[in-house]
């Protein structure tokens, strides 16, 4: 019995461990188990949440096909059309916002390398709707009006001012939708971390936005002032010049004549065109000066004819007042404001209103207007007055062909006269607060622009008397090198390179005309404005002129004389450091580029290099875009060109989820091809 005892201890004893050693396996696989659920949970996770967002890619890529056929409808003039694109594009927005809002796509964008994706990814949708509202709301009041589109165009020598006055109320509410969108997406955290396709897509969406904003700021601001600064109360009178970019000025070119302007209840009227010379020979220090500035830079060469001389500063309000004033002083007569177009303007209105008869040429068509005007009349007639009856001819034809006919395709005349006010070939200044505020608004003002970040503008202005611009060739390169503590160090270099003929064309036309000077040479005030609180470095120039130095309206303001004869070239070089608040600390850089609208184009490179250790995260349209570098080169369309860049350290190798979201949404946001 003892020995039965102790073989059952024994048995027990042999089968305890055993039951030990099987419970740890029991609870592993249990935890295995539980593994697998949650991985397949997960799993499902992720297919709802990949399902969700392909539906969300589907219905944005719909929004952009709409959206685009809204612009294409109304630009061809079908507001209606434009209006039902515009609001189907908005539903696909709606409906992406809502697949970015599916609780399995909200699950998994609480992983931090994804959420900024998805979010970034949802305020894209939100402000596509916002923008496509907007841009309903515009279409359906323009299909509102009687005849739609065209009821916005002169005709009868007369502007609709009461239709325009009409728009201005849907213009507010659809102007206050697209600052929503703005108001969204500046919201956004810096780019870094963001996926390459959601990154591109938010730099392509936001520089889109952008301009869709200004389309809206232009639009409800003119709305608003056009039908007074056209009349629509009060009969106005305006200073109506022309500008000679053949020789510079700051604002553009020499202005040799000039007519008075009338417009009563939208309809316009042209006094005689006239030489400069055929106004009071008065010195600029009987009037106030428009600012400290102007006095002491300016009132120096306009003591006498002063007249011809008002306009060496870039900034158009402060030489339209400048204007306004003296003329008041020794005409007696008060002027509503100032209009100023170069022969650009012209050209664009002969294309819209047809070929002019113009004295001693026959008729003249658009591709002809800027040659006649700055050179070939200079060459033919030795008289002024006669070349000041060739300027009337084409500038009161032009204008009454535009205005009395009216025409064909109004958007396309918007257009075409939008592209010549952006590159600054016409100037308008008011002397009420309000309508000069939406001058300022809608880019036709020519001040001298104060942005935030960086800036450079190349001014030259002539000193030859003659019309050496005509052939002169001007590059600029601009370098800047950002520093990790928001400053800069840029060097701007200027070359000007002189192909006025030393003989075979009249005296006027290539001198000379002032003592010590060549026929053929151009001799003139080369000014390099820069951001406020940059400080030269350094100096370099071909010859040993002298550099003055001195500040405009905020800007640090470098100039020099320069004298090229027939046949040569010159190049300035300065390097200036920029202050810390050049680039922001979310890495941001901006460069605002005014440019002077001359004959010949100028030829612009922009190089920018990013701090050392880090990389372009991304770059506005036209910027070649390198890991540490970023250029832009061409000539600029518009007088203002502003470019922008994010910087960032490299990025981290993405996620499995990151790789699957840039696969989904590539391309989803563009509303262009």
């Amino acid at each position: 019995m003892t020995t039965g005892l102790a073989q059952s201890a024994q048995r027990r004893a042999n089968e305890e461990p055993a039951a030990e050693r099987r419970r740890p396996l029991r609870r592993g696989r249990w935890w295995l188990a539980g593994f697998a659920l949650l991985v397949v949970a997960l799993l499902v996770i992720v297919g709802f949440a990949a399902l969700a967002l392909w539906d969300a890619r589907t219905q944005l890529l719909a929004a952009r096909a709409e959206a685009e056929e809204g612009r294409r409808s109304l630009l061809d003039g079908d507001a209606p059309g434009a209006q039902r694109h515009f609001t189907a594009a908005q539903g696909h927005f709606d409906d992406a916002d809502g697949s970015l809002h599916h609780v399995a796509v909200s699950t998994v964008a609480l992983a931090p390398r994804i959420s900024v994706d998805i979010a970034t990814t949802r305020a894209l949708a939100v402000s596509g709707s916002l923008v496509t509202q907007a841009g309903a709301q515009m279409s359906g009041a323009v299909a509102e009006l009687p005849g739609g589109v065209a009821a916005l165009a002169p005709s009868d020598g007369r502007m609709p001012v009461y239709r325009l006055r009409k728009l201005a109320e849907p213009l507010q509410k659809g102007h206050g939708l697209v600052l929503q969108a703005e108001g969204i997406m500046a919201a956004l955290p810096a780019g870094s971390g963001l996926s390459a396709s959601v990154a591109g897509a938010r730099t392509d969406f936001s520089q889109q936005l952008s301009t869709t904003t200004q389309l809206f700021d232009n639009a409800t601001a003119l709305a608003s002032a056009l039908p007074d600064f056209l009349g629509g109360g009060t009969p106005r009178r305006y200073f109506f010049t022309a500008q000679n970019p053949a020789e510079l000025r700051g604002t553009g070119g020499y202005t040799g004549a000039f007519a008075i302007l009338s417009i009563d209840e939208g309809e316009l009227r042209f006094g005689k065109f006239r030489p400069m010379q055929t106004l009071p020979d008065v010195s600029v220090a009987r009037i106030a000066p428009p600012n400290p500035d102007f006095q002491r830079r300016y009132y120096r060469y306009a003591d006498r004819e002063a007249f011809r001389n008002l306009n060496l500063t870039p900034d158009f309000p402060s030489a339209a007042v400048a204007v306004e004033r003296l003329y008041a002083d020794s005409v007696g007569e008060p002027l509503d404001g100032v209009i100023a177009v170069d022969p650009f303007a012209l050209e664009a209105l002969v294309k819209l209103a047809g070929p002019v008869d113009v004295p001693g040429f026959g008729r003249v068509g658009a591709s002809r207007v800027v040659e006649v005007l700055s050179k070939e009349a200079f060459g033919r007639f030795d008289d002024s007055d006669r070349r000041k009856r060739v300027l009337g001819a084409v500038a009161g034809g032009a204008l009454e062909g535009f205005f009395s006919r009216g025409p064909e395709n109004p958007l396309r005349a918007l257009r075409v006269l939008g592209e010549a006010a952006a590159g600054g070939h016409m100037l308008v200044h008011a002397v009420e607060p309000d309508e000069q505020a939406a001058l300022e608004v809608a880019g036709v003002a020519g001040r001298l622009l104060n942005p935030e970040g960086d800036f450079l503008a190349v001014i030259a202005n002539n000193a030859a008397a003659n019309k050496a611009d005509y052939f002169t060739n001007r590059t600029v390169d601009y370098r800047v090198r950002l520093a990790p503590d928001g400053s800069a160090r840029a060097r701007a270099t200027v070359t000007l390179d002189n192909r006025t003929p030393s003989g075979g064309l009249p005296k006027h036309v290539i001198g000379p005309n002032q003592d010590h000077l060549e026929a053929g040479d151009n001799r003139g005030l080369l000014s390099l404005y820069c951001t406020g609180g940059c400080e030269l470095a350094a100096y370099r120039r071909n010859g040993d002129e002298r550099l003055d130095s001195d500040e405009e309206l905020g800007h640090p303001v470098f100039t020099t004389l320069y004298t090229l004869p027939s046949g040569t070239s010159d190049r300035v070089q300065l390097d200036w450091t920029l202050p810390k608040r050049t680039t922001t600390a979310a890495g941001q850089y901006r460069l605002t580029f005014q440019n002077q609208p001359t004959i010949r184009p100028t030829r612009l490179r922009v190089h920018i290099d990013v701090p050392p250790g880090m990389r372009v995260l991304s770059a506005s349209k036209g910027l070649r875009v390198g890991a540490t570098s970023a250029v832009w080169s061409g000539t600029p369309a518009s007088r203002t060109l502003q470019l922008e860049l994010t910087y960032g350290r490299p990025a981290e190798a993405r996620t499995l989820m990151q790789r699957m979201l840039e696969w989904l949404s590539d391309p989803l946001f563009t509303l262009r091809k």
